[in-house]
């Protein structure tokens, strides 16, 4: 029983709050959470796939005492984000995202291909290409 107890207080929670740039509302999203030897963290009763759990915008975990890293995804039209956090014994940390839109698709889903690019590790990624006209696809 002691022993349950002093593991329960090395942990802390994580809460994380993931919201659109330009409205402000929470977006729902795919978060990999790694601890610091690199496993994945499961966010129960959140669905949960390889190394990621998905949310409606918030996610509230309980975890060991220690430094996590994590890297929140919304599709081919948000840009990624990645940032570190961490968990202090009896604390809350809240982390809040901002995913910023890099492209508005305002066509069927029959009709484009989505352009997208963002910077990693100084390494320039591009998906996609764009392969429909200019008013049915609005960047910015």
């Amino acid at each position: 029983m002691a022993n349950h107890a002093l593991a329960e207080s090395e942990k802390g929670d994580l809460e994380f709050t993931i919201q659109d740039s330009a409205t402000h509302k929470a977006v729902a999203c795919r978060i990999h959470l790694k601890d610091g030897s690199g496993k994945a963290q499961r966010a129960d009763p959140l669905p949960f796939f390889r190394d990621h759990f998905v949310c409606a915008g918030n996610a509230q975990l309980r975890l060991p005492v220690g430094s996590y890293t994590f890297e929140i995804e919304r599709g081919p039209e948000y840009l990624p984000r990645s940032g570190s956090a961490d968990v202090r014994a009896d604390a809350t940390n809240k982390v809040a995202v901002q995913l910023e839109r890099l492209v508005e698709v305002q066509a069927k889903f029959d009709d484009w291909v989505q352009l997208k690019t963002w910077q990693r590790e100084s390494e320039l990624v591009l998906i996609g290409v764009v392969d429909a006209g200019p008013r049915d696809v609005v960047i910015g």
